[in-house]
């Protein structure tokens, strides 16, 4: 609000102005636009009208109010938003991470400094990706999303594309036969919520106009004007000469017929012209929605939008950081179905939608989605972000079978699974010659859903329990509510980090070693066992000492094709699945490193290779 205090109200900002001025004389849905005549109008969609008019009403009608308002409850909603969206999906360093890129990005917050609606487009687009995206939504988030998508659509007509996401998130996550009468009810909770616009229109007009005037605005695209302007091709142009006769003041329209007029006139133009779509949707789609163009192009846009030239050319450099880090983002998310198939169903169709006008505002609600998914490169550029990556993916196909894979990979018998947990510590115990204390702080690495924590935290006092993914952190929260002695850590995939020197009595480890790819890393969590346990304590782990052991299995084309439909475990060639074996002679010098020594080797030559470590 202070960079941009001085500026004058241009472009939309002086119909919303109006509109609301409106509402606050009682004049519900007004409008003088077109021809300046008042009358109750459907030139925009209410959703944001109604909140600048109820403003208004409390206020006065004062726009630097109601954008100081914005800036105030709106801004830091739309970060909060992005700080959940991105902890939920790849993490709470991702959360935090997009939360500041946000925060400081000049194309997020400048349109809540302005009277445009996209201060409201924003953090409803992030609740209902919030809502859907990446996991199975429930029931109330179903229709919670659907009735949010028509709050969106009230409020950016455009913004239909929105579905697109909702749509195939949750076919997505229930499965399509499932999904089908889950993916109507959002659809319906949808129609109802903009209902009772449309119905307001059909009274008004005396036709079906379901949004508003804004859907025929591809007349400003596609006539000769724009189709010949070589330094601007196709850009929108609110008047050109086929259609100035629409606008005369002198023949006024209604509202519904001037509306069903330019749309037939720009059909009737893409009837005649069909190559103007491919060249329309290249220049408004592409290079002016996604701003794959000249800066001074986008620059150009400031004077009719009040914005800011400095900020706007802070906001390009920002966003052209963004775009390849948020692209590579959403190809390493590609196989997270319930992201990579929303997301680009959503930019896709958006792309589309923006065909007939377009810039860098219309992108503004896709900014902190596209903050996220930037942060979720970097991050993965990190050591261990493969196999967090890896393991997540793991937790939200099947934690059960991948933790114990000895059970059934469609129906895990989950009273096998946590039996199986207190035998392996039993067995793990019995063959090292070791017991588990009361008076013991226990450090768990690779806890996965709790399998063994749960047994582990019956004998011993306290528990760390640490592992490299958040989702199999999740899920072994909610199995086991009960454990008020346990820790949950999330790890980086290479440390200890969070364990503090000299304090622990025991690190335990089964069945978790043998999975990491690096043998370096499994030799660094032995060092780290060594700095994190007390004078005389005991490390008990596993490790692999077969190396053949470590290949991959040839998988024909029925097992991939039954993996992709979910009917087969996925990710069985993959590095954080095969892991690799340790050479015991590089254990037992990482043994000493971390000022320990070796007790007991159980199982040399073989996977099931059991170690005992006691620290000086």
């Amino acid at each position: 609000m202070l960079l941009t205090w001085d500026h004058q109200l241009a472009g939309d900002e002086l119909e919303y102005h109006m509109e609301g001025a409106f509402i606050a004389d009682g004049k519900w849905f007004w409008s003088s636009t077109p021809y300046g005549i008042p009358h109750p109008s459907a030139w925009k969609t209410p959703g944001y009208p109604l909140f600048v008019g109820i403003l208004y009403a409390i206020g006065g009608e004062n726009p630097d109010a109601v954008m100081l308002l914005q800036v105030l409850l709106l801004g830091p909603l739309t970060i909060t938003l992005t700080w959940l969206l991105g902890r939920r999906l790849f993490g709470a360093r991702v959360g935090t991470a997009a939360a500041f890129v946000v925060a400081v990005h000049p194309f997020v917050w400048q349109f809540e400094a302005r009277l445009f609606a996209e201060a409201l487009a924003t953090p409803l687009t992030l609740a209902i990706l919030l809502l859907v995206l990446d996991r199975r939504p429930p029931m109330r988030h179903v229709v919670a999303a659907g009735a949010l998508s028509g709050a969106l659509v009230l409020a950016k007509p455009s913004a239909l594309h929105m579905l697109a996401a909702v749509v195939p998130a949750i076919l997505v996550g229930w499965g399509v036969r499932r999904g089908i009468s889950r993916a109507a009810i959002a659809l319906a909770a949808c129609v109802l919520v903009i209902a009772p616009w449309t119905i307001r229109n059909y009274i008004e007009f005396d036709s079906f106009l379901p949004l508003s005037v804004q859907d025929s605005g591809i007349y400003g695209v596609f006539n000769d004007e724009a189709a010949h302007d070589d330094e601007h091709p196709w850009i929108w142009r609110p008047n050109n000469p086929r259609d100035a006769e629409l606008f005369d003041p002198a023949n006024p329209l209604p509202d519904d017929e001037l509306r069903a007029e330019l749309r037939d006139r720009a059909l009737e133009y893409i009837e005649d012209n069909p190559s103007s779509v491919p060249r329309a949707l290249f220049w408004n789609g592409v290079t002016r929605f996604w701003d794959v163009r000249d800066p001074d192009e986008a620059l150009n846009e400031v004077q009719f939008q009040g914005r800011s030239r400095t900020l706007t050319w802070i906001g390009l450099g920002i966003w052209w950081v963004l775009l390849p880090l948020g692209l590579a983002g959403l190809w390493m998310a590609r196989r997270r179905l319930g992201i990579s198939v929303p997301l680009v169903a959503m930019f896709l169709l958006a792309t589309c939608v923006y065909i007939g006008n377009s810039g860098t505002r219309y992108r503004a609600p896709f900014e902190p989605v596209m903050a996220v998914l930037a942060c979720s490169a970097l991050a993965a550029m990190r050591p261990g972000a493969n196999m967090r990556r890896f393991w997540d993916g793991r937790a939200r196909e099947n934690p059960w079978f991948f933790i114990t894979n000895t059970l059934d990979y469609s129906q895990p018998d989950l009273e096998q699974f946590w039996a199986s947990g207190e035998q392996d510590l039993d067995m793990l115990l019995d063959k090292l010659g070791a017991e588990l204390k009361p008076s013991h702080h226990v450090v768990e690495i690779g806890c996965g859903a709790g399998r063994m924590t749960r047994a582990i935290a019956r004998r011993a006092g306290r528990v760390s329990a640490l592992d490299v993914s958040p989702r199999m952190l999740e899920v072994a929260k909610e199995q086991n509510p009960e454990l008020d002695n346990v820790e949950w850590i999330a790890g980086d995939g290479t440390s200890l980090a969070g364990i503090p020197d000299e304090g622990a009595d025991v690190c335990l480890s089964h069945i978790v070693l043998q999975h990491i790819p690096d043998p370096q890393v499994t030799l660094g969590y032995v060092r780290e066992m060594g700095r994190v346990l007390r004078p005389g304590g005991l490390a008990l782990f596993q490790v692999s000492n077969q190396r053949e052991l470590h290949t991959a299995p040839f998988h024909g084309p029925r097992r991939r094709w039954a993996a992709l439909r979910g009917r087969w475990p996925r990710g069985q060639r993959a590095p954080a699945w095969l892991g690799s074996a340790v050479d015991l002679d590089d254990l037992r010098a990482a043994t000493a490193d971390g000022g320990m020594q070796v007790e007991r080797i159980e199982g040399e030559g073989r996977p099931l290779c059991l170690v005992r470590l006691r620290r000086a």
